[in-house]
């Protein structure tokens, strides 16, 4: 019998996403599943010393760049439009490598962009209610409706 193959796609800002993400892979291993990574950077770099025998795909991150001044909604706000144009691509991205690997399912640690309304998507974030002292409303809205993309949504926080 064939093994279902599941994309798991962390976030590259920073290694937690990537670290979230292991013991996940781990336990669909063991349950007989075959697991791809999407990551890129760092994330990827870890991903392989964890998994060096299951196949990587590099996909380019958002290239987030964290402000000196502590300002985040304002730096957040100037990398907006950069950000949705690289979702964009991880969505074009993802049809495609849906097709050529022949994925059964996607799990997304805050990558917004890769779902499918072909196979199952998991969505796994720690920000529902994305925290900002400006905007709180049109964030939050935003954010739910790239989260409502998704089949369902993992909240790993307790």
């Amino acid at each position: 019998m064939k093994k279902k193959k599941i994309l798991i796609a962390p976030l590259d800002w920073g290694l937690g996403h990537a670290t979230r993400c292991i013991p996940i892979a781990r336990a669909l291993e063991k349950e007989g599943y075959e697991v791809l990574f999407c990551a890129s950077s760092r994330s990827l770099d870890l991903l392989i010393k964890e998994f060096p025998n299951n196949k990587f795909i590099k996909l380019d991150g958002y290239n987030i760049s964290y402000p000196k001044n502590g300002w985040m909604i304002f730096s957040m706000i100037f990398q907006s439009l950069r950000i949705l144009l690289a979702i964009r691509q991880e969505f074009k991205s993802l049809k495609q490598i849906i097709k050529d690997f022949k994925i059964d399912g996607i799990i997304s640690d805050n990558r917004y962009g890769m779902f499918s309304k072909k196979i199952p998507s998991i969505f796994i974030t720690h920000q529902i209610n994305i925290q900002s002292p400006f905007l709180s409303n049109l964030i939050k809205k935003i954010n739910f409706w790239f989260i409502n993309k998704y089949d369902q949504c993992w909240i790993p926080d307790s």
